[in-house]
């Protein structure tokens, strides 16, 4: 038997995942502003370098907005997954913060309470007692593992087992940081100019200087 310590073969054939906030939103339209269709743009020019092979969506408009642009580019038909929805309905009050979705508590409130909370016992806690959080939560997590099943990866405990090892490149989202939002618009009110330019000139630098794009991440 090999060490504990020791190197275990693994398939160098995994799948990537790109996982992508939708572009600026105009919820009043559930859309995107002029920014949002900027980026979306942007998005699109650099995802043709990635190629992927599926493309999907949250059924919310400014999701399926920002997806068409890169579906149009790559001629690549977009699947619409209505699990991926908002969870709306996950909202609660807390003092001194107002208004906030479960998960925008602020962590000095999650960690006040020790031993802290797990991912078997985090719906203990009292900002998380509705019972519908717990309820939309594990309906998420089923609908993520089937999904991920559908792709040859199959939950076992808190890790994936690649049933079905491949190289597949998979979009589920669209995104745009929201530190890196910020940091445009801050960059914009230096240069005196619109968000869109912005945005327009960073992705021409970033294209210059990264012909091969490394695969992007989430931050909901």
């Amino acid at each position: 038997m090999p060490r504990p310590y020791e190197a275990r073969p693994v398939s160098s054939r995994s799948m990537r995942l790109y996982i992508i906030r939708h572009g600026d939103p105009d919820y009043e339209n559930d859309s995107l502003t002029a920014a949002g269709r900027a980026e979306a743009e942007a998005l699109a020019e650099r995802m043709e370098k990635i190629a992927p092979h599926r493309i999907y969506s949250s059924p919310m408009g400014r999701a399926k907005a920002t997806m068409q642009y890169t579906a149009r580019r790559l001629a690549v038909e977009g699947i619409v997954e209505d699990w991926m929805a908002e969870l709306s309905d996950c909202r609660l009050s807390l003092d001194p913060w107002g208004k906030l979705v479960m998960w925008d508590v602020p962590g000095e409130i999650i960690r006040a309470k020790a031993p802290y909370a797990t991912a078997e016992n985090w719906f203990e806690g009292s900002c998380f007692s509705a019972p519908n959080f717990r309820e939309r939560f594990e309906g998420l997590k089923k609908h993520s593992d089937e999904f991920l099943a559908r792709h040859g990866y199959v939950r076992e405990g808190g890790r994936y087992r690649p049933v079905k090892p491949n190289r597949d490149r998979v979009m589920v989202s669209f995104y745009i940081s929201r530190s890196g939002k910020a940091a445009v618009e801050a960059l914009a009110a230096e240069k005196g100019q619109s968000k869109a330019d912005t945005y327009r000139e960073l992705l021409r630098l970033g294209l210059q200087h990264s012909p091969h794009p490394t695969p992007l991440t989430a931050s909901q």
